[in-house]
């Protein structure tokens, strides 16, 4: 039903919180796309997300507002939330395009200039979570030091 009200209409004739379910208070401490600075000190841990997607609520349950790993994410990386209601957003939609994100959701760590360096797709739990950012953050730190080498 939600998902014919939602091709019918697409914006915002469904209750929002009838699409999300309750809210999930994360301690990961999240930017915007147009609040990335120029020049990151740290990689980029992009979170591709919205309202209605159920893998996304547990993901946020699990990962996002679990103590220790919001912690390790706010410590290792600059975190943004990139959620598809705000696709009309001009940052936004240019970081769907860039990374060419077609499912929910999708984790993609990125170096300072803005190239891909890990992905996850979907949600498979959270020690997989943790692990693809572990990994992601050496990868991370062999490309800058590649990149001083050079």
């Amino acid at each position: 039903m939600l998902l014919v009200l939602r091709v019918v209409f697409p914006e915002s004739s469904v209750p929002l919180e009838a699409e999300k379910g309750p809210e999930i208070p994360e301690k990961v401490q999240w930017l915007t796309p147009d609040q990335v600075p120029a020049n990151p000190s740290k990689p980029l841990l992009y979170d591709f997300t919205a309202r209605w997607c159920t893998p996304c609520r547990q993901q946020a349950k699990e990962v996002f507002a679990d103590e220790k790993t919001a912690a390790f994410i706010n410590e290792h990386f600059l975190p943004v939330k990139v959620a598809d209601e705000r696709r009309s957003e001009k940052a936004v939609a240019e970081l769907f395009g860039r990374y060419g994100v077609r499912g929910f959701p999708t984790l993609v760590v990125a170096d300072s200039n803005d190239q891909e360096l890990a992905r996850q797709q979907g949600y498979s739990g959270k020690r997989k979570t943790e692990a693809f950012l572990k990994k992601a953050l050496e990868k991370a730190a062999n490309n800058t030091a590649s990149s001083e080498r050079k």
